[in-house]
């Protein structure tokens, strides 16, 4: 059983008519269930994102600082023969570095899967109470699977190795699945925010579209980078083509910081909304 509100802070007498429903419901649940607990849904997510941020933190600090002789030098990686420089993912390709995030990967996985299904419950109780549109929650019902799905499969990441006998291809296709997953749930997520006017840090929902589309755009021109690299038609050509190659690396470094560090922020700010869920075990 869930039990949730979705407010705006600036609406007095909705949020506290929120909050008594909320506490009444409450109350009920706890009356006829063997147990329950009130949470934030982002509250599941931080966790998620923390465990992947460190997971890449300390692949950073062992592939660039370990000089191990497990770590290859930087232009003998595959990734530089394919790209002419080293992604982010360079970081956990190595031993030792790539065991311990293989080992610290489920961190992430296993909160963000339990997310995925508690953001489309949350959404499904927004659209019957009339907060939600129901095209959003239609939405979720197609992409939500296939996210569920991209983000359970994240490890093959870690066990298909650039540098072994499938090659990068096979590397890639997970993380390819997994920039997708997080574009999408962004998408969900930000039309949610906007529709309950709960945008983190107060701002405009013109704000939140400028968001989304710069994320959106990042994922579209990272994927077609990739594609169209190794398809032997560069739209960016990052090996023969010394700007172009710069180019390429500020977007990659601008996305690398909205995919591990924007989450973390905005999550510790949405979580103190109110926007909490009641599950329960009923007797």
């Amino acid at each position: 059983m869930i039990q949730e509100g979705c407010f705006n802070d600036h609406e007095t007498e909705e949020l506290e008519q929120a909050k008594t429903d909320a506490g009444e419901g409450k109350e009920r649940l706890e009356e006829g269930s063997l147990f329950s607990v009130t949470f934030h849904v982002e509250t599941i997510r931080l966790i998620s994102h923390i465990a992947l941020l460190f997971v890449f933190v300390q692949g950073a600090l062992i592939t660039e600082f370990s000089g191990l002789d497990t770590i290859p030098d930087k232009e003998a990686t595959e990734i530089f023969r394919i790209f002419a420089f080293n992604h982010t993912c360079n970081w956990i390709d190595h031993n030792p570095a790539r065991m311990i995030a293989a080992i610290f990967i489920p961190f992430f996985t296993v909160p963000m899967s339990g997310y995925i299904i508690l953001t489309h419950l949350r959404l499904a109780r927004s659209v019957k109470k009339g907060q939600a549109p129901k095209w959003l929650l239609q939405t979720s019902r197609i992409l939500s699977p296939f996210n569920f799905l991209a983000i359970s499969l994240l490890h093959m990441w870690f066990v298909n190795n650039p540098e072994d006998t499938y090659g990068f291809i096979a590397h890639y296709i997970p993380y390819l699945t997994f920039q997708l997953a997080l574009t999408f749930m962004g998408l969900i997520n930000v039309q949610y925010l906007i529709s309950t006017n709960n945008l983190p840090f107060g701002v405009r929902p013109a704000i939140g579209w400028a968001y989304q589309g710069v994320f959106v755009l990042l994922t579209f021109i990272s994927i077609l980078g990739v594609i169209t690299l190794l398809a032997g038609s560069p739209v960016l050509d990052t090996v023969n083509n010394e700007t172009e190659r710069v180019i390429v690396r500020a977007i990659s470094s601008i996305y690398g910081f909205m995919i591990l560090i924007c989450p973390i922020g905005s999550s510790a700010v949405e979580r103190r909304n109110g926007d909490t869920i009641t599950l329960g075990a009923c007797r």
